[in-house]
């Protein structure tokens, strides 16, 4: 696996990243679910992943309604032995007066 520094912070990060968008279960708490992989083959892809060298994973609090981000921090669980990153997004809805609003 190729690494690149990541700005300034020092860290080493896996120039292949692995996307967790589809994590989840076929019926989120919230929000649409799409095609999903549920939380046991989830979990195993992340660590045929951590195992080939990727550590830079991307998720999101809205994929498939926060569960790609538990299942994901379920997964690395015991495997922070090494530098790594989390792409991480934030969703907010714009309200009418154009203020950010988180979940309303």
């Amino acid at each position: 696996m190729e690494y690149g520094r990541l700005g300034k912070t020092g860290l080493n990060i896996s120039r292949i990243g692995l996307g967790c968008w589809n994590f989840g279960s076929s019926n989120p708490r919230w929000g649409k679910p799409g095609k999903v992989i549920e939380a046991d083959a989830a979990v195993n892809i992340i660590h045929q992943a951590i195992d080939k060298g990727i550590n830079f994973f991307d998720t999101a609090n809205r994929y498939t309604g926060g569960e790609s981000e538990e299942i994901l921090g379920r997964a690395i669980r015991g495997h922070r032995d090494h530098d790594g990153g989390q792409s991480e997004k934030i969703c907010y809805r714009r309200c009418a007066n154009w203020q950010f609003c988180h979940n309303t």
